[in-house]
């Protein structure tokens, strides 16, 4: 069963500003995260290939 935020508005569990501004903010998370990692692409891939997730990655 999933639980939509509307739904946990319509219950009175959370205030609808309390949703708008938990929206807001992994919006915002989510940009920096992206423009981070834009920004260092080669950095990231090179850390990832020598982590200890290689063997997952290269399955892929």
């Amino acid at each position: 069963m999933t639980i939509t935020p509307a739904s946990r508005v319509w219950v009175g569990v959370h205030y609808p500003h309390d949703v708008l501004i938990g929206f807001a903010v992994g919006a915002l998370v989510a940009l920096l995260a992206t423009w981070a990692m834009r920004r260092k692409q080669s950095a990231f891939a090179a850390r990832l290939k020598e982590g200890p997730l290689r063997p997952l990655l290269a399955a892929a």
